[in-house]
């Protein structure tokens, strides 16, 4: 989230309804123009709609999951320090966990962007076609 994204809380009380007049018209259009926001504001819709508190933690778990090695480095580094005698071992592994979380996290970005893309071009073709048709 850069500087002049949203706050979370004002992302919150924009999702529940509680913004109103000119704050909620300021939300909307910023909403509209910044992809970190509306890709907050998508996940946090998705949690919460129409979900019951069990039903959000299985969300929230399967949100984890998908950050399972950033979460893997977070562990490792916090067992560097708890353990001294194999901090550089812990703080290797933790390097390392954190390398395959950016290369997992680029690689599934690329996946969607091609898939966008393809979606866009047969899309344009099948437009192209119904044109050549007339």
């Amino acid at each position: 989230m850069n500087r002049l994204c949203l706050s979370e809380e004002v992302l919150s009380a924009y999702l529940s309804g509680k913004l109103a007049g000119e704050e909620r018209r300021r939300a909307e259009k910023h909403i509209a123009c910044c992809e970190n926001c509306r890709r907050t504001m998508g996940e946090a819709y998705d949690i919460t709609k129409n979900k019951t508190a069990g039903e959000m933690f299985f969300c929230v778990l399967e949100k984890l999951k998908e950050n399972k090695w950033g979460l893997i480095s977070v562990f490792l580094i916090v067992l560097s320090f708890l353990f001294p005698r194999y901090f550089l071992q812990f703080l290797s592994a933790a390097l390392l966990s954190g390398v395959k979380w950016v290369v997992e996290a680029r690689s599934l970005k690329m996946m969607i962007m091609v898939r966008e893309a393809r979606k866009n071009s047969a899309s344009a073709s099948d437009t192209r076609d119904r044109e050549r048709h007339r």
